[in-house]
């Protein structure tokens, strides 16, 4: 757990480490911060009776969102080793214990999720605690930051419990209070993040924060919320959440090489990358895709995915590079590409949510309610655009087995490589005993979820950790 900040020295914080990784590339005309140099000096009660400045402070976590937690290209890469989707050139040190779902509470990744994600549950509560205290100067705006803090909080909840299960449900900045903490159960974290869900929606707007998708908005809450409800099993809802996305004609469907370009058309919600000189311009690309034609790749994608693909399949062509070394050929990831930060004209932002995954929750939703038209139109949305035939062509009267499974197999491929969906799919569908355990030597069923650190269970003597550690 972290320790206790003052208001100001998260918005210092974020200064030093905008000036240092992020200033010069978040906007060419407009600053992503504007901040002024005495803020260190400034008191709480300043800082929040200044419209800036506690813009600023919201500010400040997505920027720790972004260049600390970063559920991008982190996650996607140990969920997709976890899974069936990454394997590894050289295998060794803590992304290894992914690959072979072998875990131990020390590895220094698993720690780095724990701590960096309650490091912003911290940030978020500390910024509700204050706008919450102080009168606003501006209803609307004061309506935005805490429709945004409750959408924060909850995001950060939904990853935590997927990886971790029960989890310390912490909803104050006393850190006294919280140091020693239990863990809560899996079902008392999920009525939080419902709870902050509902309460994003009630106040954010449904436009965006100008021509980007980099801060939440209404829908980007729906978005949210219609996933949380696809995992909860509430089909109902999440036909109805998600349709309020697809329905909103805000989005629509871009081709497939143009998925993760920043503020595309069927982008909900992105993250900003960030660069230093010739170093890397998207940090998904600098992981996954070779520098060149003779380097193996560090992360190959296994074989199994890369033949689940039709041959004809747009996304195939498009996301699935290979370089062939010593007549062995490596297959790897090429959704985003944008390697280096110059010398390439891709401008691309890490996706936390578009429409694709949308159209998928409610195809799946649909066919769980028997909603079989509904849901064969979704699936065709996204088929159509990957140049496959419709499924209402080729399988024009489908049984609910004949559409949820071509559901899972969209939502495999589609998704691919893509902040872990894969590795919660076969969690939820309770398929990752079957599929993991017949590929990968030594899974256990208790390998579902991730240990508590070491570090937390020595500091709080009321943790305990999961079952297998």
């Amino acid at each position: 757990m972290i320790k206790k900040l003052k208001i100001n020295q998260i918005i210092k914080g974020a200064i030093i480490l905008l000036s240092i990784v992020i200033f010069s590339t978040f906007f060419s005309c407009k600053k992503f911060l504007e901040v002024p140099t005495s803020v260190g000096q400034l008191s709480t009660e300043q800082i929040f009776s200044d419209s800036l400045l506690t813009d600023n402070s919201m500010k400040s976590i997505y920027i720790k969102l972004v260049s600390v937690a970063d559920p991008g290209y982190r996650q996607t890469l140990a969920l997709g080793l976890a899974a069936d989707e990454l394997n590894m050139a050289s295998p060794s040190g803590d992304y290894q214990q992914f690959l072979t779902n072998s875990l131990t509470n020390s590895n220094g990744r698993i720690s780095a999720f724990w701590n960096d994600y309650y490091n912003i549950v911290y940030s978020v509560n500390l910024n509700l605690e204050n706008l919450e205290s102080h009168k606003p100067i501006n209803t609307a705006l004061w309506n935005r930051y805490i429709g945004e803090a409750h959408f924060l909080r909850a995001f950060i909840y939904f990853q935590m419990v997927n990886m971790f299960g029960d989890v310390p449900l912490v909803l104050k900045s006393d850190y006294s209070a919280s140091m020693n903490m239990p863990r809560t159960p899996v079902s008392q974290i999920y009525d939080q993040i419902l709870e902050d869900l509902n309460q994003a929606n009630n106040l954010l707007a449904v436009q965006y924060d100008g021509a980007t998708t980099i801060r939440a908005n209404k829908l980007i809450s729906q978005a949210l919320l219609a996933q949380v409800y696809l995992y909860q099993q509430n089909w109902q809802k999440a036909e109805e959440t998600s349709n309020l996305v697809l329905q909103s004609g805000k989005f629509k469907l871009v081709k497939v090489d143009q998925i993760f370009l920043k503020n595309n058309q069927e982008a909900i919600f992105q993250l900003m990358q960030y660069s230093t000189g010739d170093s890397q311009k998207n940090l998904e690309a600098s992981t996954f895709v070779p520098k060149n034609a003779t380097t193996i790749p560090t992360y190959p994608l296994q074989k199994s995915l890369v033949d689940a693909f039709d041959n004809t399949d747009a996304r195939k062509a498009a996301w699935i590079k290979s370089n062939v070394i010593n007549r062995v050929t490596y297959y790897y990831p090429y959704k985003y590409t944008a390697i280096l930060a110059t010398g390439n004209a891709r401008d691309e932002y890490t996706t936390l949510f578009r429409l694709g995954e949308q159209y998928l929750i409610r195809a799946e939703s649909a066919a769980q309610l028997g909603h079989n038209d509904l849901a064969i139109s979704s699936i065709d949305s996204i088929r159509k655009r990957a140049a496959l035939p419709l499924w209402k062509t080729v399988s024009p009267i489908s049984s609910t087995t004949d559409l949820l499974n071509e559901v899972y197999k969209e939502r495999r491929l589609e998704l691919m490589v893509e902040r872990g969906h894969r590795w919660d799919d076969l969690k939820r569908l309770n398929q990752a005993n079957t599929v993991l355990g017949s590929i990968k030597t030594g899974w256990e069923s208790t390998d579902v979820l991730f240990p508590i650190p070491i570090t937390q269970l020595t500091n709080n003597p009321f943790l305990k950790q999961n079952p297998g550690y």
